[in-house]
């Protein structure tokens, strides 16, 4: 939370109604915090994880399947990494006026959302049902393709878990190849 909105007065613009605006200050933030952890000699946990939570800080909207996706796959949050940063925003969101303070609803829908989505839907490789060496008997493919493909599988079924056994993936797979 101390590096948070460190970058806000690098981007401050008063706009035409009088308000001050920081568009862009998470990216600026995430920059400096990404200094403060190599300049402080921080853990390789810290470094991979307040940069972060400093750069989403303000991804609160109403949640989606693609939002969590972003999240636990594209982003490799594990449960502690997302609990973090769901700490964070809740301390930001409070320290802001009562106005402000009605995103905490939307934060508490998130919450509400991603434990209840988490538990339905394979969020790494290793929840697959299907491993390297099986990929690559079914598909045919060797070396980086196989991670490739991988990916391919955990992106179709985190939106369609209830394909996630062999025989779904298989079907999944034999039906990419024709």
């Amino acid at each position: 939370l101390l590096l948070h909105d460190l970058g806000k007065p690098y981007v401050l613009i008063t706009g035409h109604d009088g308000k001050d605006h920081f568009k862009g200050h998470q990216e600026v933030s995430y920059e400096i915090a990404l200094r403060a952890c190599r300049d402080l000699k921080l853990s390789n946990e810290y470094k991979n994880t307040v940069p972060d939570l400093v750069r989403y800080h303000d991804e609160i909207a109403a949640p989606t399947l693609g939002w969590l996706h972003k999240f636990v796959v594209g982003l490799g949050f594990d449960k502690e990494k997302m609990h973090r940063l769901f700490m964070v925003q809740y301390g930001d969101i409070m320290a802001h006026s009562v106005k402000g303070q009605k995103r905490l609803a939307v934060l508490k829908e998130m919450i509400r959302f991603y434990e209840r989505e988490i538990e339905k839907r394979p969020v790494c490789v290793g929840q697959l049902a299907l491993n390297g060496k099986e990929v690559s008997r079914i598909a045919g493919v060797y070396g980086k393709e196989i991670g490739t493909t991988l990916k391919e599988l955990l992106d179709h079924a985190f939106y369609c878990p209830q394909d996630n056994t062999k025989e779904g993936l298989t079907h999944y797979l034999e039906k990419k190849r024709k």
